[in-house]
């Protein structure tokens, strides 16, 4: 079938060629970064409710956002980009900053990403292809309301204005359009999807049509939909993995809201607590693992996971009950673009049961064999099977300690009485005389199958002894100490966690106790024993550990960020999982070792802090288990956390760095290749990021301007450079990032630029200078040889003349004697002086 073809058409094709430009190193190194850093990520645990996920709103009322977004996504360079009745605005994880869209009008929807620096995008009247924010192609497409790009990288175009140009295939040369004359009569469409096989599914007012090249078309109109005629019907399409499609529609009632199209008929959706008629549907979005996710308009979010649906909204948290878009961005974010501002659903590694999810006032926790999660609370025990959380009501009101025996019997302490749960009911165990054991500070199993509770009551604390649920002995002081906690050791006998001091092994009525050295005030939280003997104890003091009679204390000195331990756990890798003040910590079981053979060793501890999602807290009972699935379970007074080791990362990748601006002398530049900035610079801010919304507040940079810096120069999470009074001259500027576990990139974003000299700064005055003084100097050197031979030509003339003088005064008087004489003949000399005088004389005579 032939198309409409519009390629010809010169008043609606714009082709502009890019400016030639260096592509830095650095760049090709973030692409492959971002690249590597989207093959890895994943989605949202599908098994976790929507208020565990970690939730983050920016909102218009706190100044984050100027006005109302309605669209959001996210390009392959790692930026979000928000768009609004008013422009677009970039988001780093941080700092929103506007787009200075290089196309005429305001986009109206998602861009469609190519690569780093490079996508397609609409506006209110043209469809324009950017790179590096230079329209390289562009058309006058007005009415545009969605793109899509196919596999082989054509853009796909769909448009409600005219007829004839309802579906476009785009690409840089040409524009082919498709509407009322092949076949597309579908009137007031909104949106389309491919339907695998060459044809699309396009969404209209009253109708929804399947349309391909070449086959007759297909139109399906519900009977509910046919007074919509005009208005946005049909809002959005998905396909589901059963090719089936979920229909979202603009309008709420029968027939109407969130129906299911297969094999031809459209069928409501109804769930459990969910009926997807009474809902007004703004955008539908099918998660990686191929959840439903639904925004409304007034209903908040809602996300189906199979026969589970789940509801956020503003009670929860959102922003706004109003919710236009979704996004899933490709670390596995989920965001929402709301009446309000822009809201962000994100995985923790630290999982959080709640009074939201049904679990508060945690006082102890426990798993059992058959991987249910027991957990202690006011008034009730919890308990959470197969991802359901479920109570029950507990014969009174303080839940203390929990312990599993070896024939699977929960025996659950419970204001001043130890009960046995079984089958559903709660069975307490026979005191003698009617005396009531007292609140059970702990409890464990011996290898001989003996029950032992360390019990308080108003007179004193007892070590109980059951035995067949009965009573079999108490212990108190002084036979016993004070203890806090309770473990088995699996060579026979207990071990006592101190109240004070010492930690107290008890045998066959026998009590012996090591002093641990604790510092005053401090208590043992909870303690185990490995099978070599090994006594672990959690205190205010740090985690302290007895072995054959050494005692040795893991704190600060060692590398931790704090030293007191509330609980501990050991995972299915024996690492060693901390619960402290400040956060979750895990050791691994080499550097466990290796302090335990040089107590001074700095270990590596991995911390999990409240951005992680940890809540630290201390409980007096069990504080931590481990279910037989490997996860980890910690509690702290109000809530239960969960860790799951085989779940976290190992640090993941590192988003690439950008150089996004640079101020010099408050003049703002583009951070092109070789930018020279002009001379006399004084100020120089350079302004850099790192493109991060798993926890940006963990990002952290250095950076170093070669010419000028000897060595990096730590910048923490600050995202700016500063520099004053830079010499002229060629300078390079480089700057890395780490990511929110401390991993750092190798490959540095890169900024070459120069400072400009002054005239009285350039190489040729510099060699003018140098001639300058050269010739300065020789004028000097021959002003003084003429100085020199001056004063000494005077000095010759002086002496001369003074001879002259001289000669003359005694010729004159020679002469006049001679005269007066007469001529005589010489007489020999008789000795050598006479001869000296006569010889002067003659010569006298003869000058």
């Amino acid at each position: 079938m032939d198309g409409h073809t519009d390629s010809t058409s010169s008043g609606d094709r714009y082709t502009l060629r890019a400016p030639d430009f260096h592509v830095p190193r650095s760049f090709l190194v973030c692409v492959l970064s971002l690249w590597l850093a989207s093959s890895v990520a994943v989605a949202l645990d599908p098994n976790k409710r929507l208020t565990q996920y970690a939730h983050t709103a920016w909102r218009i009322q706190d100044g984050f956002l100027p006005n109302t977004p309605f669209w959001i996504s996210q390009t392959k360079d790692g930026y979000l980009w928000v768009g609004g009745s008013n422009g677009v605005l970039r988001f780093d994880g941080v700092r929103f900053t506007p787009w200075l869209a290089p196309i005429a009008s305001t986009p109206m929807g998602h861009p469609i990403s190519v690569r780093a620096g490079e996508f397609w995008i609409a506006s209110l009247s043209e469809l324009a292809h950017v790179r590096d924010n230079v329209v390289i192609s562009r058309y006058d497409f007005p009415g545009v309301v969605a793109i899509y790009k196919d596999s082989d990288g054509t853009i796909w175009a769909l448009s409600y204005l005219n007829p004839n140009r309802v579906l476009c295939q785009v690409t840089d040369a040409k524009i082919r359009c498709f509407g009322k004359a092949e076949g597309i009569s579908i009137q007031q469409p909104s949106s389309f999807i491919p339907d695998g096989k060459g044809g699309f599914w396009i969404g209209g007012d009253t109708s929804l049509l399947h349309w391909k090249m070449g086959a007759a078309p297909e139109i399906h109109s519900p009977q509910h939909l046919q007074s919509n005629v005009g208005q946005i019907g049909i809002r959005d399409l998905v396909e589901d993995s059963d090719g089936s499609l979920w229909v979202g529609m603009m309008a709420a009632g029968p027939g109407l809201g969130l129906e299911r199209f297969r094999n031809g008929v459209m069928t409501p959706v109804v769930l459990p607590k969910f009926d997807g008629s009474k809902l007004i549907i703004h955008k539908l979005m099918q998660d990686s693992h191929n959840n439903l996710w639904i925004a409304t308009y007034g209903n908040g979010i809602y996300r189906i996971h199979g026969q589970t649906v789940d509801h956020f909204g503003r009670a929860e948290g959102l922003s706004s009950d109003v919710v236009y878009d979704l996004y899933e961005g490709g670390d596995g974010i989920l965001w929402a673009a709301t009446s309000d501002g822009i809201d962000n659903f994100r995985d923790l590694p630290v999982t959080t049961f709640s009074a939201s999810e049904g679990i508060h006032d945690t006082a102890s926790v426990m798993a059992t064999k058959d991987g249910t999660v027991w957990v202690a609370s006011l008034g009730t025990l919890d308990f959470i099977r197969n991802g359901i959380v479920s109570s029950v009501r507990v014969p009174g009101q303080q839940v203390s300690s929990l312990l599993e025996d070896h024939l699977g019997n929960i025996w659950v302490g419970v204001d001043d009485g130890l009960f046995i749960y079984k089958n559903g009911r709660f069975q307490r165990i026979p005191e003698p005389d009617h005396r009531p054991l007292g609140l059970v500070l702990g409890l464990t199993e011996d290898v001989d199958g003996n029950i032992w509770a360390e019990c308080e009551d108003a007179q004193a604390r007892r070590l109980i002894r059951i035995r067949d649920f009965k009573l079999r002995e108490q212990f108190s002081q002084p036979q016993v100490p004070q203890a806090k906690a309770i473990a088995a050791d699996p060579k026979g006998g207990i071990w006592l966690g101190p109240v004070a001091d010492g930690l107290t092994f008890f045998r066959e009525g026998i009590a012996r106790t090591s002093p641990l050295e604790l510092k005053r005030g401090s208590w043992a939280y909870q303690i185990a024993v490995d099978a070599d003997g090994s006594v672990i104890t959690a205190s205010d003091d740090g985690l302290v550990m007895l072995r054959d009679g050494r005692v040795q204390r893991l704190g600060k000195k060692n590398g931790l960020p704090c030293d007191g331990v509330n609980g501990f756990a050991v995972d299915n890798n024996e690492n060693l999982w901390l619960n402290t003040p400040c956060g979750l910590l895990e050791i691994a079981a080499t550097d466990v070792q290796r302090w335990w053979i040089h107590p001074d060793t700095i270990v590596q501890a991995r911390a999990f802090d409240t951005l992680d999602g940890a809540r630290p807290g201390r409980v007096s009972f069990n504080p931590a288990a481990k279910s037989p699935d490997g996860r980890l379970w910690f509690v702290n007074g109000v809530v239960l956390q969960m860790v799951d080791p085989s779940h976290l990362s190992g640090g993941g990748t590192v988003s690439p760095v950008y150089v996004e601006s640079v101020v010099a002398d408050r003049k703002q530049y583009k951070p092109q290749e070789d930018l020279q900035l002009p001379p006399f610079t004084r100020d120089l801010q350079i302004d850099y990021t790192s493109p991060s919304f798993l926890i940006p507040q963990k990002v952290k940079f250095r950076y170093r301007l070669d010419g000028h810096d000897r060595d990096w120069q730590d910048a923490s999470t600050r995202r700016q450079a500063f520099y004053t009074q830079l010499g002229p001259g060629k300078y390079r500027f480089r700057v890395i990032a780490s990511n929110s576990a401390g991993i750092w990139n190798d490959a540095a974003a890169i900024w070459d630029f120069s400072v400009a000299p002054a005239w009285y700064q350039t190489n040729w005055f510099r060699i003018l200078c140098v001639v300058s003084g050269f010739l300065i100097l020789w004028a000097i050197y021959r002003l003084r040889l003429l100085q020199i031979s001056r004063a000494l030509g005077a000095r010759f003339d002086e002496r001369l003349a003074e001879r002259t003088r001289l000669a003359r005064d005694l010729h004159d008087t020679l002469l006049q004697t001679h005269t007066r004489l007469g001529p005589e003949t010489p007489k020999r000399c008789g000795n050598p002086s006479d001869c000296i005088q006569q010889t002067n004389l003659e010569c006298a005579l003869f000058l």
